[in-house]
């Protein structure tokens, strides 16, 4: 990369096109002609909570195949309003990181940090740029959960909620589901798998969240107790 002077007070910057091409390009660049202070206080300042949003936990229990056992809440300040019950990451994969030691691929839990929710990546629909809301179903029905999303077998089951992180991670197509195949291939990718239970109970309890648009959740804190936040 090359960082080049044009006329005052412009610059230029050269970018190899197969960093943006890649699968696991980057999600966002900080360029410093000075100092990086300023820039490193904006980057690790909390952002408002004045709103309600999610904070999910680590409880330090293991469940049947080794997955550990998550708590999703339902946060409005400091006070828990509801939680659910969930797992991230594969059975094998349980190691709890920051977004930036995080490698794709790693079927690692979702690293600890800032997570913005938006629109689902299955099917993505997007009105001048801006997401068109924060759940989506595979149905396309509000509270149908008659339908699964396809995704070769993936388990997403019949809600995607997106996961943008506000640090740079590797990690990407991250988002909260029910763990679907649990049955038969417990844990996910790196996804929050929101545990499967009879009747789709903590699904239907999670989705119930989002009903007022005016109260839904716009932000997830995953926090793992590494320091970060």
């Amino acid at each position: 990369m090359k960082l080049q002077r044009a006329t005052p007070p412009q610059y230029k910057l050269d970018l190899p096109v197969e960093w943006l091409n890649s699968s696991e390009s980057p999600g966002q660049m900080i360029i410093a002609l000075k100092s990086t202070d300023d820039i490193k206080k904006r980057a690790s300042a909390s952002p408002s909570l004045d709103r309600r949003h999610l904070r999910i936990v680590n409880t330090g229990t293991r469940r049947a195949g080794g997955l550990f056992l998550l708590e999703v809440r339902l946060m409005e300040g400091s006070k828990v309003l509801d939680r659910v019950n969930a797992v991230s990451g594969a059975p094998g994969s349980q190691a709890f990181r920051l977004p930036a030691d995080s490698l794709a691929g790693s079927g690692e839990p979702l690293p600890e940090g800032y997570w913005d929710l938006g629109e689902p990546e299955p099917r993505p629909r997007r009105r001048s740029g801006v997401p068109v809301q924060l759940i989506e179903f595979a149905s396309s029905t509000l509270d149908d959960f008659s339908r699964d999303w396809p995704a070769n077998g993936d388990g997403l089951g019949p809600v995607w909620v997106s996961l943008y992180c506000h640090s740079w991670t590797a990690r990407r197509f991250i988002g909260i589901h029910v763990d679907n195949n649990s049955s038969f291939a417990p844990g996910t990718d790196g996804c929050i798998g929101i545990v499967n239970d009879a009747g789709l109970k903590s699904l239907r309890k999670f989705t119930s969240w989002f009903k007022d648009r005016t109260l839904a959740p716009h932000l997830a804190i995953v926090d793992w107790g590494l320091g970060s936040l």
